[in-house]
């Protein structure tokens, strides 16, 4: 009997030791093969480290999206507003940024061209895209504070998406975002960082996850919607509250845009939960609030987004970009308007 339990025991041990040998074997060829896929991704743009934001785009850089002197994908702008000139600065994660379109395709860029086209032909409007794939909210609050303020913005313009509250562990820390566990020694990390890290395990949830999100449409409402309840979310409005302060420090108007998920749009109206909580949260820190959403199921039926993904195609940024502009020039937005008048005289 004893000799059965410790033959067992030795057999457990062996498969177990194997296992966990092929899970690394697994892990390191994954890694070699996504720093391979990545070293082919530096044509298309270039990150670089940076110790608050985490990383930022290499100034400069020349791929398939070209990066300005600023490090930001847009046209090259004096970091002084002109006279005569009405400034906003656009923040957001890659659906500001721009993916998969090309640069005057952008809806600040389209917005841009509408402004200078059909509004007071005495004054010039720029639209800056300060947008940057992969962004958090907290993230995009430094960029704001260290990054946006300099360019002497009248308007912040922040393009909100319902995953900006990923990664919001990354939490100020004296000043700065606390590193990240890859930026710390392999003896301060423990077996739950390496399982959380580990890049073969992401890959296989993103992907079950992805699937699920493609063939089980009835379960994502509430699947995007559990976002509300999280820890993390709630964060997000911290950091979207200290915008609108930063914003009201410097006299500048702040304005949320959300966009929508191409899934959201076969939801039923009742089950918008993140707009209603991002709307309603809005109407309390009176921050003014658009939802882009019934403007895109609107028009569902066009080729909205960039193949299966939620960024929005070139048609996608037009209506965006039409919502934006009735709703900062029009009577939607009295407030920004009788603030823009003001401005127009001081111009």
């Amino acid at each position: 009997m004893f000799g059965q339990i410790k033959k067992l025991s030795i057999n457990l041990s062996i498969t177990f030791i194997t296992i966990i040998f092929m899970f690394i074997i697994l892990e390191v060829g994954f890694r070699v093969y996504l720093n391979w896929i990545e070293s082919k991704q530096d044509t298309i743009v270039k990150k670089i480290k940076d110790k608050t934001l985490g990383y930022r785009l290499e100034p400069g850089f020349k791929g398939k999206y070209k990066i300005n002197s600023y490090g930001f994908r847009d046209y090259e702008y004096s970091e002084n507003k002109p006279d005569n000139t009405l400034r906003i600065v656009n923040i957001g994660d890659s659906l500001t940024f721009g993916l998969g379109l090309k640069l005057e395709s952008v809806y600040s860029k389209v917005m841009e061209k509408k402004m200078n086209c059909t509004l007071n032909t005495h004054k010039n409007y720029e639209v800056l895209n300060l947008g940057i794939f992969g962004y958090n909210t907290i993230q995009e609050y430094y960029l704001l504070k260290n990054e946006g303020l300099r360019f002497q913005p009248d308007i912040i313009l922040l393009g909100f998406y319902y995953n900006d509250s990923d990664l919001a562990k990354s939490l100020e820390k004296n000043g700065l975002l606390e590193k990240s566990n890859e930026d710390r020694s392999w003896t301060d990390v423990s077996l739950r960082d390496w399982l959380k890290k580990s890049k073969l395990l992401l890959f296989v949830k993103t992907s079950i996850l992805r699937d699920i999100l493609h063939t089980n449409l009835n379960s994502i409402p509430s699947y995007m919607n559990a976002r509300v309840h999280e820890t993390n979310w709630g964060t997000m409005k911290e950091y979207l509250n200290k915008m609108k302060l930063l914003c009201k420090t410097n006299d500048i108007d702040f304005v949320i845009v959300n966009f929508p998920s191409q899934f959201q749009l076969d939801f039923h109206e009742s089950d918008w939960l993140i707009q209603k909580d991002i709307s309603n949260f809005c109407l309390k820190e009176s921050i003014p609030f658009l939802d882009l959403t019934p403007f895109f199921v609107a028009q569902k039926e066009k080729e909205l987004f960039v193949d299966e993904d939620s960024h929005p195609s070139r048609i996608g940024s037009q209506i965006a970009s039409d919502a934006i502009f009735d709703f900062l020039f029009k009577s939607q937005l009295k407030q920004i308007n009788d603030n823009l008048g003001t401005r127009g005289q001081n111009l």
